[in-house]
């Protein structure tokens, strides 16, 4: 896969990676960075697995990092680029919903852990060599969502929102039994156990998706959102109202697609952590589409 390393190496942060990571064993590229490149797309992040301690490859790339010793982590900033790495690790949760345990693993028990198999595979950074997990290429040959296993939205539940916003970002289509998993956990309530501020935070990755309208209905088809009610139309007539580049979008997507109003909306929000400034730039804003016509 030495095409790909030429490729990681075209991009300004890609190549200050590899020159990071050179002479370092068990240095990985992983996730949706490597589906990005087998895709011809340009990766949003950068994620890197590291089989050991991370600490020499955050030092080697900067003195910006913010480290999360629970899990082994490292968010490294230097001009416009950011590294987030991780220590490979394989996970265990204690019960549905709950953040895991961790213990240090080998790169192929990493894979195991991740959340679709097409983000499932890595990079060797020094050798070139790409692994993956079962189903892996041959999903993302066939633009296919499949988790790795049956329990993987009772372990955890923000997994239902990644998907969407995988399905509509990459225009993949889940495939049949994973589906039905999704359904008997909604059906569950897996969701439930899930705080409000994990919950709110996955909403906002869904609002800053290329398409957020679509990544919200694809939340809404599967379940995991019944108090939205996304409509592309309103959407985009409270979004001329805001002037070029000024005001925050996200929140006026937010504001016409809430299929609650008022003090329900408000209500709704301030249990997902959005903070009391944000909630008062979403209550004029779910007027803005009647404002428009």
């Amino acid at each position: 896969m030495d095409d790909l390393l030429e490729r990681v190496g075209g991009m300004a942060c890609g190549r200050r990676l590899l020159d990071a990571a050179r002479g370092a064993r068990g240095v990985h590229l992983v996730g949706g960075a490597v589906r990005d490149l087998l895709l011809l797309r340009v990766p949003r992040e950068l994620d890197v697995v590291v089989e050991g301690d991370v600490g020499a490859l955050a030092a080697a790339l900067g003195d910006s990092a913010r480290n999360h010793e629970r899990f082994g982590t490292a968010t490294v900033r230097d001009g416009d680029c950011r590294w987030d790495l991780a220590a490979s690790r394989a996970e265990e949760y204690a019960r549905p919903g709950a953040l895991p345990d961790v213990r240090p693993a080998p790169i192929e028990d990493d894979l195991l852990r991740r959340d679709l198999t097409v983000n499932a595979i890595a990079l060797d950074l020094g050798s070139g060599e790409l692994r993956a997990v079962d189903h892996a290429l041959d999903d993302l040959a066939a633009r296919r969502l499949r988790v790795l296993h049956d329990a993987s939205f009772y372990d955890d539940p923000t997994r239902l929102w990644r998907m969407a916003r995988y399905a509509a970002r990459l225009g993949f289509l889940v495939e049949s039994h994973t589906a039905k998993l999704a359904a008997e956990a909604v059906a569950a309530g897996v969701a439930e156990r899930v705080s409000g501020a994990r919950i709110g935070n996955e909403l906002r990755l869904a609002l800053g998706e290329p398409d957020p309208v679509s990544a919200l209905d694809q939340a809404v088809a599967l379940g995991i959102a019944p108090w939205l009610a996304p409509d592309r139309g309103r959407t985009e007539a409270a979004l001329a109202l805001l002037a070029e580049r000024e005001g925050r979008a996200d929140l006026v997507v937010l504001a016409t697609a809430l299929g609650e109003d008022g003090d329900d909306a408000d209500q709704r929000l301030a249990g997902l952590d959005f903070t009391a400034t944000e909630r008062a730039i979403v209550r004029p804003a779910l007027r803005a589409p009647e404002i428009a016509t």
